[in-house]
């Protein structure tokens, strides 16, 4: 149940912990991997992302994938703290670009 929970809250996404603060070498570590996979960047973006939003993995996630912090922050509010709708606007602003 909590595990349900967790996903519909959004601390869940594609089976990976996104509502992670890192703020020790062990979560650093853990959320440049998380932030690489799901944006599907090098580690280097990774952790740069995630120092950008001052270890917010989910925050990081976004901005790995190209939002600013500021924009991130709002795709996340007003998606309810949702991951996959902010990663399909952002994905969808990029082909629009393209």
């Amino acid at each position: 149940m909590s595990s349900q929970m967790g996903i519909g809250l959004g601390h869940v996404f594609r089976g990976k912990m996104v509502n992670v603060i890192a703020d020790n070498t062990k979560l650093v570590g853990r959320a440049v991997g998380i932030i690489s996979d799901i944006a599907d960047v090098t580690e280097d973006v990774a952790k740069s992302a995630l120092d950008a939003t001052q270890g917010d993995t989910k925050l990081a996630i976004l901005v790995a994938a190209g939002a600013p912090v500021a924009q991130a922050d709002q795709l996340l509010s007003e998606n309810a703290g949702q991951l996959g709708p902010c990663l399909n606007y952002l994905k969808s602003k990029q082909n629009n670009i393209a």
